[in-house]
């Protein structure tokens, strides 16, 4: 029986080769290319002798053997790499989502910080005032003791009244040239209640107009002043109203005042 395999894998073998004599004398007007006729000539090339002819074949079988178990080791490892970056994408994606989370948590506690900071330091300065229109250099370099003496009758105090000055400087900004516009008084007060009946006299005049502000944060100033266009339009409606600490505006309709922390919501209210 294995004479018999044998030799009809050797018949089998010719036959194959007469076929392929066969088909290259047809396209001998095509060349072949190099590789095409190496292998033909590697693999199908006869001996005459039966047992070689026989081992040449399963000689060539264990190598396209060897070669297709090379390449599945190869699938196979490329297959764990791709299993391996797939789960590391995952993991990317979900790291990337727990730092946008972070992001946004992080973000909430640094507006909460900056609103509790611009909070302090608007209380800082609730009992500060500024003083506008003094020329440079009349306080002598004693402003507290100047503006003790000044204030009371440059706004018609009475002699009970006591102004409480914790402290007082010039605006912290280069000292202007003669002809240009004199800095202002920065004073603090001891007690807010002070500071408040000194801001009611709005002005004065000491050799020109003086002129009393709250001396507020930038930011406040402008987040105060945002309400300037719907304070016309309230006061156009005969409406009572005020803008309170540290910007606030409260409207009074039929004795029941009602409070907005900002200009869109007084909006809604005029609209209604």
């Amino acid at each position: 029986n294995d004479r018999e395999k044998i030799l009809k894998i050797y018949v089998e073998k010719n036959n194959f080769e007469l076929l392929t004599s066969s088909l290259e004398s047809r396209s001998e007007s095509r060349p072949s290319s190099p590789a095409s006729v190496e292998l033909a000539a590697t693999s199908m090339s006869s001996s005459g002798d039966m047992p070689t002819d026989v081992k040449n074949i399963l000689t060539l079988l264990n190598n396209m053997l060897a070669s297709l178990s090379e390449i599945k080791e190869t699938n196979a490892n490329l297959l764990q790499r791709m299993v391996v970056a797939e789960q590391q994408i995952v993991d990317m994606g979900d790291e990337q989502c727990k730092m946008a989370d972070n992001t946004r948590d992080l973000q909430k506690q640094i507006e909460a910080l900056r609103i509790r900071i611009d909070d302090q330091e608007n209380c800082s300065q609730r009992n500060n005032l500024r003083m506008v229109g003094f020329p440079e250099n009349v306080e002598q370099g004693k402003p507290i003791k100047f503006l003790l003496e000044t204030l009371p009758g440059l706004l018609k105090l009475s002699d009970d009244v006591i102004l409480d000055i914790k402290r007082a400087h010039r605006s912290l900004v280069p000292k202007p040239s003669e002809g240009q516009i004199s800095r202002p008084f920065i004073v603090k007060f001891l007690l807010f209640q002070v500071k408040e009946r000194r801001q009611q006299a709005s002005w004065a005049r000491y050799n020109g107009r003086i002129q009393i502000f709250p001396d507020l944060f930038r930011n406040l100033q402008e987040r105060r002043w945002k309400f300037f266009s719907v304070k016309q339009r309230i006061k156009g409606l005969g409406l009572k109203y005020g803008l309170f600490f540290p910007a606030v505006l409260r409207v009074t309709v039929e004795g029941e005042t009602k409070s907005f922390s900002t200009p869109q919501e007084v909006e809604l209210f005029i609209k209604k």
